[in-house]
């Protein structure tokens, strides 16, 4: 199926609800098929961005019901695959590669002997390499199941469904 809308974990909570719906007709043992488009329920259920640069982003989901020929059923299942991005959250790495710079700069106009200027800008450069390795290595990462992303379940236990002759409306 496909998400319906973005959930990410700086922007969703716990609890939430979204639509996903389905990418292809599903079809049963005994034939009857929830057709592509029918509408999938769905509960966030765990969030958790990365805390650290290499660190897995969690973002839990739930099926909880398929809309389908006007009725809602109940789903039991459980989701086998979620299509996921990372994307860095707000991290300040420029105050953390400018802090370093400042520092290095301080230290190398201090340390620089007659040329302060020159130690100046060698600290400084320093610094500042030493602050983007600092920023890179504990970068934190918000992770987003993007709108549209492929949302896989597998059934649990069986459901019955109303099966809804071809060309009605189901009601």
């Amino acid at each position: 199926m496909a998400a319906g809308q973005q959930v990410c974990t700086n922007t969703n909570k716990v609890g939430d609800r979204f639509t996903a719906t389905l990418s292809q007709d599903v079809t049963a043992s005994h034939g009857v098929v929830l057709p592509a488009g029918s509408t999938v329920l769905l509960e966030v259920t765990s969030l958790q961005p990365s805390q650290q640069a290499g660190d897995n982003v969690v973002i839990g989901i739930a099926a909880r019901s398929v809309a389908y020929g006007g009725k809602t059923y109940p789903l039991n299942g459980e989701i086998t695959g979620v299509e996921t991005q990372q994307v860095k959250a707000n991290n300040n790495d420029a105050k953390k590669v400018a802090g370093g710079a400042a520092l290095g700069g301080l230290l190398g106009a201090l340390l620089g002997g007659r040329s302060r200027v020159a130690g100046a800008v060698i600290g400084a450069a320093g610094g500042a390499a030493a602050g983007a390795v600092v920023a890179h290595q504990t970068a934190k990462y918000d992770g987003c199941i993007p709108s549209g992303g492929n949302i896989t379940v597998r059934l649990d236990q069986s459901m019955q469904i109303q099966a809804v002759a071809a060309g009605s409306s189901g009601t």
